[in-house]
């Protein structure tokens, strides 16, 4: 439970964006299955959200499709956690951590996963 009198700093949030994004959430914490899917690498255990088949839930993380705003000629999830009040923590799939913490209730990050795509293009094959 991350809330009534645990905060955050900065590096925190850093440090568990690195932690999922390397090799130590898996197989720490996930099975490899459970892994790709709440990463959106597998895609077959997607649960729709909001009505839109760019937005996702997968095995605790929620999920965006920036594919179309790159353009990308295939899908480039994000997955994603989401707070309370507008935190956000972003995982790109080019392994950069986007964290951004507001109390004003929304957390928009997709113009920022527009820009990070510029560091390592999310449409090429790894």
């Amino acid at each position: 439970l991350a809330a009534y009198g645990l905060f955050y700093r900065p590096n925190d949030i850093a440090l568990l964006g690195g932690f999922i994004h390397g090799d130590h959430a898996y197989p720490t914490l996930f099975r490899y299955q459970e892994w790709s899917a709440a990463m959106f690498t597998d895609t077959s255990h997607l649960k729709p959200w909001d009505y839109s088949d760019r937005d996702a839930y997968s095995f605790g993380f929620w999920g965006f499709n920036v594919g179309p705003d790159l353009p990308c000629d295939k899908a480039a999830w994000v997955p994603f956690m989401s707070g309370f009040g507008g935190i956000i923590l972003a995982l790109l799939p080019n392994g950069v951590s986007y964290y951004y913490f507001t109390d004003g209730g929304h957390g928009k990050w997709k113009n920022a996963a527009i820009e990070i795509n510029k560091i390592s293009n999310y449409c090429k094959d790894p």
